[in-house]
């Protein structure tokens, strides 16, 4: 039987590498999970409380990033709310958690429950923005409703603003 070339724009089919984390983050990411996904409606984007999220029992990428923070927090586990793009190819914004163990950043995306070494992933997957100003506008805003900072990186940038 004659094998067939891959096409040129074939994705490797070599399985991710597994990744070990605490059973308490899984069980966050099982309870994140359970949140629906909806998109905010067009033109708006607003960003709930985790209390909100739960009440709701629905909400976009940002809402269940913030909620798996809180709970991940509420357990001693320090994590943060990650804005970007999906892919470098991707026009709209996503939004993710990260958290560094061992020296090591791991990359939660809680829509699909996975955890990746971000060292291990492709430069084009996952791709931090940490200076677009709506957002910055986003993360203030939020922390001045909640008193809440979800991002550090942005955190950094408004407090460097201050000085």
């Amino acid at each position: 039987m004659e094998e067939k070339p891959a096409p040129q724009n074939a994705v490797s089919e070599t399985p991710p590498e597994m990744v070990i984390v605490p059973d308490v983050m899984v069980a966050c990411l099982i309870d994140a999970g359970k949140i629906q996904y909806v998109a905010d409606a067009k033109g708006t984007d607003a960003w709930q409380t985790p209390e909100e999220t739960v009440r709701l029992g629905k909400g976009d990428c940002e809402d269940i990033c913030i909620y798996l923070q809180d709970l991940l927090r509420r357990r001693g586990i320090e994590v943060d709310v990650v804005f970007g793009l999906k892919t470098r190819y991707h026009k709209h914004g996503h939004c993710w958690c990260e958290y560094e163990q061992d020296g090591e950043t791991y990359v939660i995306e809680p829509r699909t429950n996975a955890f990746y070494r971000r060292s291990r992933l492709p430069d084009f997957l996952y791709v931090r923005v940490d200076d677009v100003d709506v957002v910055e506008e986003k993360v203030r805003a939020y922390h001045d409703r909640t008193g809440v900072w979800v991002s550090k990186a942005y955190r950094k940038r408004i407090e460097a603003k201050k000085k």
